[in-house]
């Protein structure tokens, strides 16, 4: 649908930014409390994208921002080029 937008190096970001992502969940899970981690793949993935819309992590049952190890998930949405591209983990 929308990956048919995208260029080919739009495509090869975002799949860079997937990876950042499963990366982040599973630092995430050895320190839950680590906002310095949220800062540091920000920067990172800002590197790949035209603009992150939001990154967040919530817990899954109530979206509240009080997580624990096995109880969160990752929110995001940022553009490539014109596209916007949203994606949980």
């Amino acid at each position: 649908s929308r990956n048919k937008l995208l260029t080919y190096q739009s495509i090869k970001n975002s799949e860079k930014i997937s990876k950042l992502l499963f990366n982040l969940r599973l630092k995430i899970k050895k320190n839950p409390n680590s906002i310095r981690l949220i800062k540091i793949y920000f920067e990172k993935i800002n590197l790949l994208c035209n603009k992150i819309e939001y990154l967040e992590i919530r817990n899954i049952n109530n979206l509240s921002k009080n997580i624990s190890k096995d109880n969160f998930k990752i929110f995001i949405a940022y553009k490539q080029k014109n596209v916007r591209i949203i994606d949980n983990v």
